[in-house]
């Protein structure tokens, strides 16, 4: 624990210390040396918490987090979705993981939905074979028909990514496309997708079969 200290403080000091060629302290506004702790912290916050090699990538991730950025994300925000990612995806592969996040960050800003929600619909669609910018495509046409149908796009996509793994298991065959537009019909009707899964489940046995 107090190795891993030191090294918090020296990289720490090492960041200053290359600033200090240009500027003295005394006239560097102390916000920058704030935001440069901060920045310095979440890079070893996100290393031990999802595993991921930030200090090699430091660079690249300066430059993931100016391009988060414009959608609104910040520097904790944009590691977690590296992070979140990673863990659910299995990879600590950083170039993936970069561009994931970027896609899942815009997504995150068209749709509404929370950092958690997104990685769950970025997961359950890469998992599979999809790369995120099928993801970020999917959920482009997504809020282009709900606003069709006069439906709420946030709400849809929800439905979706919490219906996805059910069907699945179920043996669903139709598909993404398939599945979303079940749930568009739903919620253009006023049904519930909960009622439907448990009704689906109710039939994979011979007593729910009976009963129906």
């Amino acid at each position: 624990a107090l190795q891993s200290a030191n090294e918090e403080v020296l990289s720490f000091r090492k960041t200053i210390a290359t600033i200090g060629e240009y500027f003295t302290r005394d006239f560097m506004p102390k916000i920058i040396f704030n935001k440069l702790y901060d920045f310095d912290q979440i890079l070893n916050d996100t290393q031990r918490e999802f595993g991921l090699d930030m200090d090699q990538n430091k660079a690249k991730f300066s430059e993931l987090v100016g391009q988060t950025a414009i959608f609104g994300l910040s520097t904790k925000e944009t590691g977690e979705f590296m992070g979140k990612l990673g863990q659910n995806l299995r990879t600590t592969n950083w170039d993936l993981l970069g561009t994931a996040a970027k896609d899942m960050a815009a997504i995150s800003k068209a749709t509404g939905l929370s950092v958690d929600e997104t990685v769950d619909l970025g997961t359950q669609m890469m998992f599979y074979g999809r790369t995120s910018k099928d993801v970020a495509n999917f959920t482009e046409q997504t809020m282009q028909m709900a606003q069709k149908y006069g439906l709420n796009a946030k709400k849809v996509l929800q439905d979706f990514t919490k219906a996805l793994p059910t069907m699945r298991a179920l043996g669903w065959q139709g598909g993404e496309k398939a599945l979303r537009d079940m749930v568009l019909q739903a919620q253009k009707l006023g049904q519930n997708m909960d009622d439907l899964t448990t009704y689906k489940k109710k039939l994979r046995t011979l007593e729910g079969s009976i009963e129906a």
